[in-house]
């Protein structure tokens, strides 16, 4: 693709004066030349641009592209291929020279080597901010070299997500011993800081006891950056395991500590600051999932799984990595988990499980031009080969790794798959990654779906290799066809693969529905992983069908499914709503809810305890004023509205139950603060005197007592009880403004100013 005339005349208005007019012409020569290499279009173009604008000395910038090759191919290299390093190009333009150094860009990035850099260079950042603005900057400089080694060649991908992964590990383990920092402080034990948790001091004999306890935790890295295989747009996965909870000197808890270390790192990483953002962090693949501890001890961690552990956590522990903390508490928590990941008999096959996990993906997947997910792509080639892992290394712990290609070639050692199926996986892996990376680079995006047509395909398809689109996309069904029948071969063909388990075509948006489905079925969402334990998976499978057949039957099937899976996303335990379900009535009732009942479901959604109401039967119970006083308002409110919806009362009916329980309410209230002020009654007025509250009604009173001369703590008793009954009663109103005078007028009347008032002022409304 020819360089525009506009590129060229904005190279001309920049060198104007400064750059000869022979220089200027060998400049655009030497342009010509290397972007006929890359579908350069003005996108790139304006990187380039931008790139040269926002450096130190464009002119000098220039002169050296013009004096040494490798400055214009790293330059038009990183604005043909990536919108985002060119960003940081024109963020930092102080990294270029680093990129231009034949020496930096042959050299790999060594795990020790690299750690002890970072290390030492945070330690001159005294506060939190300025050192987690470092690490991410220090995130943004790293990885531009590391990708601009991988886009000129010099790395292959093996060595380029290995260097993705030192980077992340290093930056990671950084971050989260900056936040210990912090918080050992907030606890109380800031004679213990970042140099010596780093290892670069070591603590005083007298406090090396505490110190040591106090480092008993071990942080584990899955998925592909504890295999060593990061993409340049992967999440984070990490768990967090501990020796023992034990009281700290200021009395508070370890547990506490480590567990608000979890929250600062996550937040810190995530958030975006001046200096970017680290990466996206998830802790969620922890046992039990969201809803358990941010850290658990080792003891209960390894428990977890030799009782309760699930086999896509096998697949998941075959990726376990070190990340910081003690590694002794890390080789032991290896070493108790390998005979749960690699057990030397299986009672079900792990090829089943591995199917079915496969087959929920491609049922769901939702787009067919997903590199990731899409039959025979990156997903066919992780699971074939970590299924082979599980049935053999019990016995062959060579192919204990979290790497995929070195699995394979393990795999391949090992006899297990021939010499030509080792090399067709591993240069479909390479080329499937490859297109990843390209993807992600562009534009720091997370995503693995190939584009169709436009500026992105063609300059990916060139980058690869390719002088045309419709080589690639031959290539790429060349390597589907083969990746599709090795997993076949490995895992075995099941003709219910990406179809529906039960008809669900009566609903209006089927992806949602699926991805609705898919959740309530296991706590996940697209391609998440599953968050529900085995228990509460069965449990949902022994309504599913069920379910499903009298949503089919419903006016609002997604209304319903869409508030459904909204409740057991609100809730801790959702086994106990499937159990619950699993009685006719129920279920019916629960559905009628989530289709006619929005008042209802927002309620559950507000108070999780509601949901008690339902599992203990008392929704369907009648409602006794005086001994349902003792519930909250919001449940009241639940219990008037559901019952109404589901037609076991009626309006004026639940009116009459709501104003009972509401007075009885406040009667109680009353007896408990106000027995001092003698004489006295409550009125109460407007539809609550008159029995016909709704759901949205206020209770207004009046206060009205013998003498008030007699009573000068009246006001003040009056005024606890006002504020008291506004908090039991809440979220309804509670009002006092009918009172003689309205609001302006004193909170108490006594009986003889009623009578005056009535006598001498009262208006009509009144």
């Amino acid at each position: 693709m020819p360089l525009t005339e506009e590129f060229q005349n904005r190279v001309v208005q920049i060198t104007a004066g400064y750059i000869s007019a022979t220089g200027v012409e060998e400049l655009l020569s030497l342009l010509e030349s290397e972007t006929s290499k890359y579908h350069f279009h003005r996108g790139c173009e304006n990187n380039f641009v931008r790139i040269i604008e926002g450096s130190f000395n464009r002119i000098t910038l220039l002169r050296d592209v013009l004096r040494y090759p490798l400055h214009l191919e790293v330059l038009v290299s990183v604005s043909a291929n990536s919108n985002y390093l060119a960003d940081i190009l024109v963020r930092n333009p102080e990294f270029a020279y680093r990129l231009f150094d034949p020496s930096h860009l042959e050299s790999g990035l060594e795990h020790g080597f690299y750690r002890e850099l970072i290390m030492g260079s945070l330690v001159r950042f005294k506060s939190f901010e300025s050192r987690v603005n470092a690490i991410k900057s220090a995130k943004r400089r790293d990885i531009l070299s590391t990708a601009v080694k991988d886009l000129a060649g010099y790395l292959d991908l093996k060595r380029a997500t290995a260097e993705m992964s030192v980077i992340a590990s290093v930056l990671s383990e950084a971050l989260f011993l900056t936040a210990f920092e912090k918080n050992l402080q907030k606890y109380g034990l800031g004679q213990f800081t970042f140099e010596h948790l780093s290892g670069s001091v070591n603590p005083g004999e007298d406090e090396r006891e505490l110190f040591t306890k106090l480092c008993s935790f071990a942080v584990i890295s899955l998925g592909k950056l504890g295999g060593g295989e990061l993409n340049y747009s992967s999440d984070i996965d990490l768990i967090v395991v501990f020796e023992e909870n034990f009281t700290l000197p200021n009395g508070r808890e370890y547990f506490g500590l480590l567990n608000d270390t979890i929250i600062l790192f996550t937040e810190s990483a995530v958030t975006i600051t001046e200096s970017g953002y680290l990466f996206r962090v998830d802790f969620r693949l922890r046992p039990d999932g969201h809803a358990a501890p941010l850290a658990r001890t080792l003891r209960d961690t390894i428990l977890y799984y030799e009782t309760r552990g699930e086999n896509w956590e096998r697949q998941m522990l075959i990726k376990a990595g070190f990340l910081c903390g003690s590694n002794g508490i890390y080789n032991r928590f290896i070493s108790s988990v390998t005979p749960f990941v690699y057990p030397v008999t299986f009672f079900k096959s792990p090829t089943e499980q591995v199917a079915a996990l496969r087959n929920e993906m491609l049922r769901n997947i939702g787009d067919e031009h997903n590199i990731k997910l899409f039959k025979g792509g990156i997903r066919d080639i992780e699971f074939a080969v970590q299924a082979l892992q599980l049935l053999n290394a019990g016995r062959n712990k060579a192919l204990r790794t979290g790497n995929t290609l070195t699995a394979i070639t393990r795999l391949e050692e090992a006899g297990i798959i021939g010499t030509e199926e080792a090399e067709s996986l591993a240069e479909a892996y390479v080329f499937y990654r490859k297109i990843e990376h390209y993807l992600q680079l562009m534009n720091d995006r997370q995503t693995h779906v190939i584009p169709r047509e436009g500026d992105l395909l063609k300059s990916m398809t060139v980058y690869l290799g390719f002088a045309i689109n419709e080589e690639f996309d031959k290539k790429l069904a060349e390597y589907r066809k083969k990746v599709r029948g090795f997993y076949e071969s490995v895992i075995g063909v099941d003709s219910r693969e990406g179809t529906e388990v039960q008809d669900i075509t009566f609903f209006k948006d089927l992806a949602r529905a699926r991805k609705n489905l898919q959740f309530l079925k296991e706590g996940k969402g697209l391609v998440e992983i599953k968050e529900f334990d085995s228990r509460t998976t069965s449990l949902w499978m022994e309504i599913e069908e069920r379910f499903l057949e009298d949503l089919s039957k419903t006016r609002s099937p997604d209304t319903i499914l869409t508030n459904m899976a909204k409740i057991i996303g609100r809730t801790a335990f959702p086994s106990y709503w499937y159990e619950a379900m699993k009685d006719n009535f129920t279920l019916w009732s629960i559905m009628t809810l989530c289709e006619y009942s929005e008042f209802s479901v927002n309620l559950l959604l507000e108070d999780h305890s509601l949901k008690d109401l339902v599992f203990s039967g008392k929704l369907f119970e009648e409602i006794d004023p005086e001994e349902d006083s003792y519930l909250s308002t919001k449940a009241l409110l639940f219990l008037v509205s559901s019952q109404f919806m589901l037609g076991f009362i009626n309006e004026e009916k639940g009116s009459a139950s709501l104003s009972a329980t509401l007075r009885q309410k406040i009667k109680r209230i009353a007896a408990t603060i106000l027995p001092s002020v003698g004489e006295y009654f409550i009125a109460i007025a407007g539809s609550f005197s008159m029995g016909e509250m709704h759901l949205y009604s206020d209770a207004d009173i009046i206060v009205v007592v013998d003498e008030i001369g007699k009573h000068p703590e009246a006001e003040a008793n009056f005024l606890q009880l006002l504020a008291r009954v506004r908090e039991e009663l809440s979220p309804l109103g509670v009002d006092c403004r009918l009172r003689p005078e309205g609001k302006s007028a004193q909170l108490v009347w006594d009986i003889n100013a009623y009578e005056s008032y009535f006598g001498k002022r009262i208006a009509t409304w009144e």
